[in-house]
């Protein structure tokens, strides 16, 4: 058992086991980033369904009322019509051949009225007066019981929509008084009887998918149109009193199906209609089930690519290594003839060669090939590291996919250009120092970038550099995180901001003054800076203070940068450096 224990540690510490932990414990935490992201992606995406579907419905409802209210206006005018009027008021007021134009006159604002929307079958004038109905198409005579049950509804309920004989009405009586109507009854009606078959080609209309049930009702909760697959059967009343108090809520109907119902009670002139839209559930969410089929083929594919990542480790890793280990151990007891043979063409086989080659002449290769190449490797790539900041390309690449997304394509090819140029002169090799005309350059290369992100709130004022200071010699890339420092650090939380770089001679010397309008910079902040630059003992070297030593390194003690506090409200970054290190001219010294 002991032996099994130590075997196993033994394990964990070798390359093999550390890759299986690592690899595992990526795999754990990928799955528990996706399960979140997943998860607070499907509620985002549930919930703007529900107010997709929630604003549909809204927009039909309010659709339908705009049209009803329109027709309900002229019905309103009419009410006060004068052939109407004096026909249901004063019948007497005209002569028999009169009534009789009156009447035609009549017909045709009815006629009128009906063609004013297709929501409208007919429209009817009730005159118990002269004992009339007249339509669009005729003139019936009115018994005094069907007019009073017309009344009767008219006078006594309060809804806009309302139900005779099987037919929804909109119904308008005259006077409009209330207390004399419930007093005296109407004088005569002006009713709308609703097209039962438009109201249904309009639920139609705003159907979607198949399978859906679209009801319509009045506000006192009478089913006045519905859309309903064949065979389904619902408590309307239940639907009705849920649409009061929700907007959007699931229910199960007859078929043991769940549905996503969205309502919508929208405020006609008068009174309200309520119009309810039921989906099938999965139907309505097909996108979330996808998402989470997507999201268990995930898993799968990760274990998968896991696994698979284990057995390759093993494979072309593990193996070559415990062989190369094998003979490390043989040269390590004095056999200098090992070699190892290595069948596949990859990053061992050269490796293994290298081996065979240390191992036939290993004191000179360890020192003057082997060691030093490694030193040499490293030293550079810490350099490109050091100069190329990753997240100024990233964010630069975001831009320009926001910029593709808008079609802006001179700017994409102005940025790409400004791009190009930037990581041209950051990752080229050759000699450290340039002339300052070629470091200011870049300077602008790398501030013209940045304006490209943040002209709407950072304004950058960059002058020419004069033709003097032109060839002065400078270490490369002195200049640019003075500027980066403005925007990340000065301005990073501004919602406006000012960046300002200037030019200016002293005596022999050339200064270079970066100030910005940063609100963030404390005394104490100021202070803290300006000590680090002199104290030796700071072990952490930020990017200015990386700055500062070179040029001290280069130019002696009485040059590099200093730190004080810019009229612009924020920090301003003073740079010294010799205009010329064999003859220093003498000028007054300008207030920067």
């Amino acid at each position: 058992m002991t032996h099994q224990r130590c075997s196993f540690r033994a394990w964990l510490r070798s390359l093999q086991g550390r890759s299986v932990l690592f690899s595992l414990s990526m795999l754990l935490i990928m799955l528990l980033i996706a399960a979140m992201v997943t998860s607070y992606s499907q509620q985002t995406l549930w919930r703007e369904i529900v107010a997709r579907n929630t604003t549909q419905v809204d927009a039909a409802a309010e659709q339908l009322a705009l049209s009803l209210d329109k027709t309900m206006d002229m019905q309103r005018e009419l009410l006060y019509d004068a052939d109407i009027n004096r026909l249901g008021v004063t019948p007497g007021y005209y002569s028999r051949p009169q009534e009789v134009l009156a009447m035609l006159r009549v017909m045709d604002r009815m006629f009128m009225l009906t063609n004013s929307s297709s929501l409208v079958s007919e429209a009817i004038f009730l005159a118990p007066s002269i004992g009339k109905a007249i339509t669009a198409s005729g003139v019936e005579a009115l018994s005094t019981e069907d007019f009073q049950r017309a009344n009767d509804l008219c006078v006594n309920q309060t809804q806009a929509l309302i139900e005779m004989d099987g037919q929804f009405y909109i119904m308008m009586a005259y006077p409009t008084y209330n207390y004399y109507l419930k007093e005296n009854g109407a004088s005569y009606l002006l009713c709308l009887r609703l097209n039962q078959q438009a109201l249904a080609a309009y639920l139609s209309a705003i159907s979607a998918q198949e399978g859906e049930v679209i009801l319509l009702f009045s506000d006192d909760g009478k089913l006045v149109s519905s859309l309903v697959p064949d065979g389904l059967a619902f408590d309307a009343g239940e639907l009705f009193d849920l649409a009061q108090e929700a907007s959007a809520f699931e229910v199960t109907l007859s078929n043991g199906q769940r549905y996503l119902a969205s309502a919508a009670r929208n405020t006609a002139s008068t009174k309200t209609l309520t119009l309810v839209k039921l989906q099938l559930y999965d139907r309505a969410f097909s996108v979330l089930n996808l998402q989470g089929t997507i999201f268990v083929g995930m898993i799968l594919l990760l274990i998968l690519i896991n696994l698979g990542y284990v057995f390759h480790m093993w494979n072309r890793i593990h193996k070559p290594l415990h062989k190369l280990s094998e003979a490390f151990a043989g040269v390590e007891h004095g056999d200098f003839s090992i070699r190892i043979h290595h069948a596949r063409d990859d990053d061992f086989a050269d490796m293994f060669q290298r081996f065979n080659q240390m191992n036939q002449r290993l004191g000179e290769l360890i020192e003057q090939v082997y060691m030093q190449t490694i030193r040499t490797q490293r030293a550079e790539l810490k350099q490109l590291q050091s100069q190329i900041n990753p997240h100024f390309l990233y964010n630069n690449l975001f831009t320009i996919r926001s910029l593709a997304q808008l079609g802006d394509t001179d700017t994409i090819e102005t940025l790409a250009a400004e791009l190009g140029e930037y990581f041209r002169y950051v990752t080229r090799t050759g000699n450290q120092e340039v002339s300052l005309e070629e470091e200011v350059a870049h300077a602008r290369n790398f501030a013209a970038i940045q304006n490209m992100r943040f002209s709407s709130r950072i304004r950058m004022t960059f002058p020419a550099l004069p033709p003097a200071m032109a060839q002065a010699v400078v270490p490369r890339l002195v200049l640019q995180p003075l500027l980066e420092n403005a925007y990340l650090h000065g301005l990073e939380h501004a919602s406006r901001g000012q960046i300002q770089l200037s030019f200016l001679r002293e005596a022999g010397d050339v200064l270079i003054c970066v100030e910005d309008s940063g609100d963030g910079l404390t005394e104490d902040a100021l202070a803290a800076m300006t000590a680090s630059l002199t104290n030796p003992d700071v072990q952490e070297t930020t990017g200015l203070i990386n700055i500062h030593r070179r040029l001290r390194l280069r130019f002696g003690p009485g040059y590099g940068l200093t730190f004080t506090r810019s009229p612009l409200g924020g920090l301003r970054v003073t740079m010294r450096i010799p205009l010329d290190r064999q003859e220093a001219a003498h000028a007054k010294s300008p207030d920067c």
